[in-house]
């Protein structure tokens, strides 16, 4: 649907059908996370066309936020979550509207033990050392750099 006909349906003289009103974007998106099964892989913030979904690190904190007043209930999130941590609901909230990010998912974040730069949410980790628990490890404590620097010592 072209902008044009997008701003069409928004004038009042003009009756928008309920198919019409829910292809509109509009906040009408409430998510819900279920944070014992999300391993906090951004995948969900960088599918969400209006950012309504993001994440922020601060020292050794990671935040996976929610801003209801942006969703417009696309669903890409879900469709990105490898996890199917994600619910998503249609519904239209007022009272949400003026309301902050809210923190859906938060974890401590791992560092490279070399330098320091951070890595990924401890979750992350945990899952994947358990996936993996048959073989070493030690590499996933390594950013991708000094993880490189350590195979060419070898």
């Amino acid at each position: 649907m072209s902008q044009a006909n997008k701003s069409e349906f928004l004038q009042p003289e003009r009756e928008v059908t309920r198919r019409q009103f829910l292809a509109l974007p509009l906040p009408i998106g409430k998510l819900e996370l279920d944070s014992s099964r999300c391993t906090g892989c951004r995948l969900c913030a960088s599918s969400c066309p209006t950012e309504a979904l993001f994440f922020s690190s601060e020292e050794d904190r990671y935040h996976l936020l929610f801003s209801q007043k942006l969703c417009i209930g696309c669903a890409q999130c879900l469709e990105s979550c490898p996890e199917n941590c994600l619910h998503l609901t249609k519904v239209l909230e007022p009272e949400c509207l003026d309301k902050p990010p809210v923190v859906l998912f938060e974890d401590s974040l791992i560092r490279c033990r070399e330098c320091g730069a951070p890595i990924a949410p401890q979750a992350m980790l945990t899952i994947l050392k358990g996936k993996l628990s048959d073989r070493k490890v030690s590499h996933l404590t390594l950013c991708p750099d000094c993880r490189l620097r350590a195979l060419m010592r070898r």
